[in-house]
């Protein structure tokens, strides 16, 4: 694992975080909406405490871009850079997941997050994780009543109908 300094120094990650830079200029609009959702979920959780927000360029941590415990929201940005980047498909990230990697899916993914570590029921029967997998979809969707489904949920129609 390298150290931090190798990691700032890499050059993929410099032209990862220049990227980010590009495309999220300003976090004025996704802090808004954010806004707009913990207002929600103060309303559905009472004594819920906005987390703090926090972005950072993770290297393509393509399976944990957002983290979250009761005070930190975490997203990393280069896991954002839209399906079209380049560099998930040099690493090898696979088209049905790049899909999914886009702007905006950073307020339902980080919704979700929220709900999975609210929900907090590990289980490891099959039928109980689908039923509250569906919870955590459901719930998303209260939260954010403006965003499609499809994008809540991460389904894509492509060109041709098929899903």
């Amino acid at each position: 694992m390298p150290n931090s300094a190798e990691f700032v120094e890499n050059r993929q990650n410099q032209e990862v975080y220049a990227e980010c830079l590009k495309q999220f200029p300003e976090l004025n609009g996704l802090a808004n909406e954010f806004n707009i959702a913990f207002n929600r979920l103060k309303i559905e959780i009472p004594g819920f405490k906005e987390p703090e927000i926090d972005t950072y360029v993770s290297g393509f941590d393509f399976q944990y871009p957002i983290k979250y415990t009761d005070s930190d929201l975490v997203v990393a940005l280069d896991m954002f850079l839209g399906s079209d980047y380049p560099g998930y498909r040099k690493m090898g990230i696979p088209q049905y997941i790049s899909e999914r990697l886009t702007p905006d899916h950073i307020l339902p993914d980080c919704v979700k997050e929220m709900a999975y570590y609210i929900s907090a029921t590990k289980t490891p029967v099959l039928l109980d994780a689908m039923i509250e997998e569906g919870k955590i979809l459901y719930f998303a969707g209260l939260m954010l009543p403006g965003n499609r489904k499809s994008t809540n949920c991460g389904i894509f129609r492509r060109p041709n109908g098929l899903v």
